[in-house]
């Protein structure tokens, strides 16, 4: 049986993202509120997390950029969660 890759695995993304520190997160979410503000993305954490995702994968660097961005903001996301849960969901259909 013969094995087709698909691209680098979500690990490998990951590990990348992962190895951000606190403070890049935080200047990153600075970067993205500053993007929306002004509709232009600086020079800094969130392009070099791109460039290596770009570099290391060999994904394309919009694709990178796309990457950088949404697992950026869900890891910082995370962490800032914290412990907190949600209820359980309750179905409102059910008789």
């Amino acid at each position: 049986m013969k094995i087709i890759s698909l691209g680098p695995s979500v690990n490998s993304v990951q590990k990348i993202i992962e190895s951000q520190s606190d403070s890049h997160l935080m200047v990153a979410i600075a970067e993205l509120k500053e993007y929306r503000d002004t509709g232009l993305l600086r020079d800094g954490v969130i392009r070099q997390v791109a460039q290596q995702i770009h570099v290391e994968l060999g994904i394309s660097t919009h694709d990178s950029l796309n990457i950088a961005q949404s697992n950026l903001i869900e890891l910082a996301a995370f962490k800032w969660m914290g412990n907190t849960t949600l209820p359980p969901i309750v179905n409102k259909n059910k008789a």
